[in-house]
């Protein structure tokens, strides 16, 4: 049996189109995400090669991670039971399998697509939008994709704790990470 481990990115969360994701870093085994070594505010990427600055540990991009390799794994799983049943002409014994597996994959999807899991709050785009310093034109164009609206109203509802006020405070610069 051959062994896969070594680094690679995964929870793809807080996409903002224009500017890019933020995606953490895991050793995996098998490609599945163990420990996380690090969040990435990722600009761009080639084959394996990605652009982007490194933000503070993000939680919600572990979690999900996590909840996604999970997720995979049970889909798999049952749905690896619900094809054995039905091998066996036993229909019966194959829908709640097959239920599960189905579950699983919508999660999954929902996981993608969801806006503030998948995509950014605006509230969220504006903050990673200054921890990578983009230009003051591009973070008005930004704001009109968001609405203002928007993101006045979070950022009257959502104001930044004094911990996280300056995510970027504490960001390193990275180029070419792989």
């Amino acid at each position: 049996m051959i062994f896969v481990f070594g680094s690679r990115f995964y929870g793809k969360v807080d996409q903002v189109p224009g500017l890019g994701y933020v995606a953490t870093r895991f050793a995996h085994i098998q490609f599945f995400p163990l420990l996380p070594m690090g969040s990435y505010l990722v600009f761009g990427e080639d084959d394996s090669n990605y652009q982007g600055v490194r933000i503070p540990l993000s939680g919600k991009s572990v979690l999900v991670a996590w909840l996604r390799a999970a997720l995979f794994l049970v889909g798999i799983a049952v749905g690896l039971f619900a094809v054995i049943a039905l091998a066996d002409n036993d229909i019966a014994d194959a829908l709640w399998p097959g239920a599960i597996c189905l579950a699983a994959l919508v999660l999954y999807a929902f996981t993608k697509s969801a806006k503030g899991i998948g995509k950014a709050t605006s509230t969220r785009a504006i903050q990673l939008a200054k921890c990578a310093d983009i230009p003051e034109e591009a973070l008005d164009n930004l704001t009109s994709q968001y609405g203002r609206y928007g993101i006045e109203q979070n950022d009257a509802v959502h104001q930044p704790s004094t911990r996280n006020h300056d995510l970027c405070h504490y960001a390193e610069r990275y180029g070419g990470m792989r």
